[in-house]
């Protein structure tokens, strides 16, 4: 796809959240199953529907995963119930720490809270040695660089590729403060980066990507767009109010509010800006309500996995119009794509 060719375009954009993550990528495997029994394609991948992919932190490597190619022919090599089984069995290697890990980290106060060992395994996995360039969809990966302090973006399809393998892209992305060290990464030319979790300044990668789109004239204001963002989830504060006296105190509710407040806003200004600027387009924002899982990043007990996925459940039953608004202008894509 070439900008001049680019009068109509489906995004998918999902935000950043560790195991919540588990939200859209149940969100999405029910989607691609209703698709599947419309279609009557019993191999319908989901990623099909879409031009461009684009994600921070967990966001990010769902919608990578959603991307990676089959090397047999070229169609993706995961479906969205894969990419969440997956989740669900990785997150408890990713966020479990020995009682001596969690003791001489402080909780996350001395050092980081979980070592990056099991999160760097199961990317080189799932995939291998691929490289920006190989995804199989425009796609874009948000991380944060601390020496220029601003954010940094991985690119990949016809947004020109990125010199990184995937998984560096993501490691970078995930190296949520506290949580993980900051990745140390080398580009395919050996230059060196350090960079942290895009969630600090995009957790909502849908602002970004909007700007980037617009800079280089992917789209113009006649471009058709379908837009589908993705949160993960939308929780009780993880803090008393009445407790925060003090940095310590501050510290995780500050990258709690720091993550939910930049995805709301960016989420808001880019439906503000599609809806007036952009003609026949639509922009489709997904966040439940979490109801009673938990809102942390790192909650990977059997409870509340469960209750993220009764959330994710219980936003598409009682909201069957959206629902069913973003099935139909998937099958459209789908169609315009097939045509």
């Amino acid at each position: 796809m070439s900008p001049a060719a680019s009068n109509k375009l489906t995004i998918l954009s999902v935000d950043g959240g560790g195991i919540r993550g588990v939200v859209p990528l149940y969100l999405l495997s029910k989607l691609e199953a209703e698709l599947r029994l419309r279609l009557n394609k019993p191999d319908f991948f989901i990623s099909t529907c879409f031009d461009t992919l684009s994600g921070t932190s967990t966001g990010a490597i769902i919608t990578a995963g959603l991307s990676v190619p089959n090397k047999k022919n070229n169609q993706p090599l995961y479906d969205a119930r894969f990419i969440l089984h997956a989740y669900l069995n990785a997150g408890q290697k990713i966020f479990r720490a020995s009682t001596w890990d969690s003791w001489k980290s402080l909780g996350g106060l001395a050092s980081s809270k979980y070592s990056p060992i099991a999160l760097e395994k199961y990317f080189e996995h799932f995939f291998k040695d691929h490289v920006m360039e190989d995804l199989l969809y425009n796609n874009m990966v948000v991380a944060y660089d601390l020496i220029e302090r601003k954010p940094f973006v991985f690119t990949g399809g016809d947004f020109g590729a990125s010199h990184f393998r995937v998984r560096e892209a993501l490691r970078a992305s995930t190296s949520a403060p506290v949580y993980f060290q900051p990745a140390s990464i080398k580009d395919l030319d050996g230059k060196t980066y350090s960079l942290i979790d895009g969630g600090v300044v995009a957790n909502s990668s849908t602002l970004v990507l909007l700007q980037y789109l617009l800079s280089r004239h992917f789209i113009t204001q006649q471009t058709e767009l379908t837009w589908l963002s993705l949160g993960t989830g939308v929780g009780a504060p993880t803090f008393q109010i009445e407790d925060l006296d003090g940095a310590l105190s501050w510290l995780y509710p500050l990258l709690d509010i720091l993550n939910t407040g930049s995805a709301a806003n960016a989420s808001l200004q880019t439906e503000t800006i599609v809806d007036n600027l952009f003609s026949n387009s639509t922009f489709i924002r997904i966040n439940p309500p979490l109801s009673h899982a938990s809102a942390g990043l790192d909650d990977i007990s059997p409870n509340n996995l469960k209750a993220l996925q009764e959330a994710a459940q219980n936003y598409i039953d009682t909201n069957t119009e959206v629902w069913e608004k973003v099935i139909v202008q998937l099958l459209k894509s789908y169609h315009q794509k097939n045509a």
